[in-house]
């Protein structure tokens, strides 16, 4: 069973993701998985994590 690497209260973790078409289908360690269109993922983004990725590029050390 994969390990959660993000801190969360939920118990499921996810073992993968792929973005397929308008949306992202996404497996769980339980062997459920869904198609998640960008519509529906879009109205629940008021409950996401904030990110944003200039800072997390920022954090990237250059390669050698």
């Amino acid at each position: 069973m994969a390990e959660c690497t993000m801190e969360t209260t939920a118990s499921p973790c996810i073992v993968a993701a792929e973005r397929i078409g308008g949306g992202i289908f996404i497996e769980f360690d339980d062997g459920k998985s869904g198609l998640y269109s960008a519509p529906l993922l879009y109205t629940w983004l008021s409950q996401a994590v904030t990110f944003d990725l200039s800072d997390a590029e920022k954090q990237v050390e250059p390669e050698d």
